[in-house]
């Protein structure tokens, strides 16, 4: 799916992550003022969700009218899924929550879900590209958009060999997604951003070990128990130069 970038000024991206549009108390009607506010705000070219964005029970009137608010506002929005969405038992599924979103004519989530070359199915709802073209028609830039899935159970990690006390473990990339990422970036001629919800457990030895790092890190930085080798597949190819996480609120 391409975008184009605008010749006459650097392209404008908002994102917002962990925004959690539930029905505690009064926040949500504060969390969509806040998104709407910095969206009229900002006049972005795209605005990018990156997981646990509705969450909690009965969550299909609130995704319709997160839906319908960013249908109004006529911006281009690219949602990833987090481990949150689903979760409830009185929740939308993640498939169906992902049809909400897909009735905004401006959601840019494909209609059809990505399959590997020999025909396997790419797990998650929410693996999609974005190519940004520039004036000569030239891809210069790519977005990988990734779902990481929701809680992974202890059961599925013993068969892993991983033996965890943790109740709900956090999800990962899956191979099939790893594939899917191998097979499009060994072709590309650009740089390209992956956004994820999760991070990586190359973030967690970047925080612990790494020279150049900014910012606040306030809580811990949470990962499944198990690296599936994301990381590796991009150290491969060396094409991907930024991976966007959400997940840890105040990091």
């Amino acid at each position: 799916m391409f975008r184009t970038i605008p010749s006459d000024r650097p392209l404008k991206i908002i994102g917002f992550t962990d925004t959690h549009i539930d029905d505690y108390a009064d926040r949500l009607e504060v969390t969509l003022k806040m998104i709407s506010e910095a969206i009229k705000e900002e006049k972005p070219d795209l605005v990018v969700f990156v997981g646990d964005n509705v969450t909690g029970g009965d969550t299909l009137p609130r995704s319709e009218r997160f839906q319908k608010m960013m249908t109004d506002l006529q911006v281009p929005w690219a949602p990833v899924l987090g481990n949150h969405e689903g979760d409830n038992p009185m929740s939308v599924t993640r498939a169906e929550m992902i049809d909400i979103f897909r009735k905004s004519p401006n959601c840019l989530i494909p209609a059809e879900k990505p399959v590997l070359a020999d025909g396997t199915e790419v797990y998650g709802e929410t693996n999609y590209i974005l190519e940004f073209k520039n004036e000569a028609g030239e891809v210069v830039r790519k977005f990988y958009m990734i779902d990481c899935g929701p809680d992974t159970t202890p059961e599925h990690l013993a068969e892993l060999g991983i033996i965890i006390e943790k109740k709900n473990p956090d999800g990962y990339i899956k191979q099939s997604q790893i594939d899917w990422y191998k097979e499009n970036v060994k072709n590309d001629t650009c740089k390209s951003t992956i956004f994820c919800h999760i991070a990586l457990h190359e973030h967690r030895e970047a925080m612990a070990k790494g020279e150049l790092v900014y910012g606040s890190n306030l809580e811990g930085i949470c990962t499944s128990p198990y690296n599936s080798g994301m990381f590796a597949a991009i150290e491969e190819f060396g094409k991907t130069d930024m991976f966007v996480v959400g997940h840890d609120h105040t990091n």
